[in-house]
């Protein structure tokens, strides 16, 4: 074997190993697109946070693999190599998962896993916003409290970060700080904006984005849904 054919071969090894990392590694963010789906199906915000957490991780593991895989091929055989190259990004690209098609695929899934109609509930507890879930494995009821204080706080910054029909998406308004640039919780950012997506205060726009009404957000106006969410839980 020629030395060109051994710097060949030693290329195309050290590709395929790296693409089959790289698959590995799309895979594991696929399951981790479901799984925040179904968390966000079943209201399950401590888990879809922590889930998150991982696809950033993962995420940047992704971005890493990318900029460490090789790039050149041997002089002598570039044209060849860039031609196999072109084919394997085909390949990857295929396999690589997209938000769209986990979305479709979420929303496939039948109505009936979830008690529709059911839950959550929504009732306010002295000055907490309280959301109850029903948990599938443990199949049982299961409680997410929030501060009213963390909720004035969210939909301050939905008010001020966004104009009445400008559509926004939940990941866009983290973080969620006080005037002492304390965060508010992340499963309280995501129980109000439940509240406020069950109450139609905030409207579906396209795939990821929401939006609302003039005036939806005014103080009035969240003070009437916390009335009325008050008296439904009583």
């Amino acid at each position: 074997m020629s030395i060109y054919k051994e710097a060949d071969s030693l290329y195309c090894a050290c590709m395929n190993t790296v693409i089959k990392a790289q698959r590995i590694i799309e895979t594991a963010a696929q399951q981790l697109t479901g799984l925040m789906q179904e968390c966000m199906q079943r209201h399950e915000y401590e888990a879809l946070a922590e889930i998150a957490k991982l696809a950033t991780h993962l995420a940047s593991a992704i971005d890493t693999a990318d900029a460490k895989a090789p790039r050149v091929a041997p002089k002598h055989n570039r044209s060849k190599a860039d031609s196999r190259a072109k084919a394997t990004n085909k390949t990857v690209t295929s396999t690589s998962p997209t938000r769209t098609n986990s979305r479709a695929s979420a929303a496939s899934k039948p109505t009936s896993q979830r008690k529709p109609g059911t839950y959550p509930k929504f009732r306010i507890d002295g000055d907490r916003l309280v959301k109850v879930g029903w948990s599938k494995k443990r199949r049982e009821e299961y409680e997410h409290r929030a501060d009213w204080s963390s909720v004035e706080l969210v939909v301050k910054k939905l008010k001020t970060a966004y104009s009445p029909n400008k559509t926004f998406t939940i990941e866009e308004i983290f973080p969620v700080t006080d005037a002492d640039q304390n965060e508010v919780p992340t499963y309280q950012v995501y129980l109000t904006f439940a509240w406020l997506r069950e109450s139609n205060t905030l409207q579906k726009c396209g795939r990821d984005g929401y939006a609302y009404d003039p005036g939806a957000l005014d103080k009035d106006s969240i003070a009437e849904i916390r009335a009325i969410t008050k008296g439904c839980a009583e």
